[in-house]
């Protein structure tokens, strides 16, 4: 989707993500994601480039060893010590406390490139206001009555928590400080909002079976021309549902996994597949990405 209005002087781009949610199982997925939005940095001829990480960058806190945290600072470090520059705001599951005044984030402190954001901030990127504003359930931001683009991890009422589900705690976009534009992180599924320039990056790879059939991106920012692209994620795993009731069915569902062993699929079969199942298990285990329940 694209939308082009007035040019600034300097060119800028903003590679947006939200939602990693890293934990144990999935450290590769998240550091592969880093290698991803700085190739993309890499491959922008803009003047000014940031890498927006729009809240909850790890996943509860216990579900993350320090070691795996480790991993995760290391390797933002020290792309932002190559030069790369990065927007991390506070998710609420990057904050330890219930009242969302501490962060995980603290950790890149002082790190040269690296803007962590804890409260709401202003920034102006190539002309253009940027309002941040972290994780919060109360409305805050009246110091800011008005901003070019709202970067915020928040619960927008009315959009969708999942795809039937619509959200009915959280802000109104009346709520927000007057904006052209916002990109959220919080709901995982990829959506706009009221039909307005207003998006849901969503989640960048799939954490559930809840999320079959959903597409993952990244969002690529043109502030010069006010230029938003989902960029689709396909180096990572789907996930897929199969309801198999024929033997038709199954032989075409087996080559199909066989051929992408590294997505991940959950089957429903009402025909007696177990042992060839049993041999498939086999097979797709040893990429450790794929789980086959027997639904009888």
């Amino acid at each position: 989707m694209t939308k082009d209005k007035n040019t600034t002087q300097n060119t800028a781009n903003l590679f947006l993500t939200a939602d990693l949610h890293a934990r144990q199982d999935n450290i590769d997925l998240v550091l592969r994601l880093i290698d991803i939005l700085t190739e993309a940095y890499d491959n922008s001829i803009a003047e000014e480039k940031y890498i927006g990480i729009i809240g909850d960058l790890i996943d509860e806190r216990d579900k993350v060893k320090a070691s795996s945290l480790i991993k995760i600072r290391r390797k933002i470090t020290e792309k932002a010590k190559e030069g790369y520059k990065f927007i991390l705001i506070k998710g609420n599951h990057d904050s330890p406390d219930k009242d969302y005044t501490s962060s995980i984030l603290e950790i890149f402190n002082g790190v040269e490139n690296i803007q962590f954001i804890l409260s709401n901030t202003s920034l102006k990127i190539a002309g253009r206001d940027i309002l941040c504003i972290p994780y919060t359930e109360q409305k805050n931001w009246e110091a800011y009555p008005q901003t070019d683009l709202i970067l915020g991890h928040l619960a927008i009422v009315g959009s969708y928590v999942s795809s039937i589900y619509q959200a009915t705690l959280g802000f109104s976009l009346a709520d927000l400080p007057f904006a052209s534009y916002g990109v959220f992180g919080h709901h995982h599924e990829n959506q706009r909002i009221e039909n307005r320039d207003f998006w849901y990056i969503g989640t960048p790879f799939p954490r559930t079976f809840g999320e079959v059939g959903q597409e993952k991106s990244y969002l690529q920012v043109d502030l010069n021309k006010w230029k938003f692209d989902f960029i689709p994620l396909t180096q990572y795993p789907h996930y897929y549902e199969y309801n198999i009731k024929t033997e038709v069915e199954w032989e075409k569902a087996k080559k199909e996994i066989k051929a992408n062993p590294q997505n991940c699929y959950k089957i429903f079969s009402s025909i007696e597949i177990e042992s060839d199942t049993n041999k498939l298990k086999s097979l797709v285990y040893n990429n450790n990405l794929l789980y086959i329940p027997i639904s009888k």
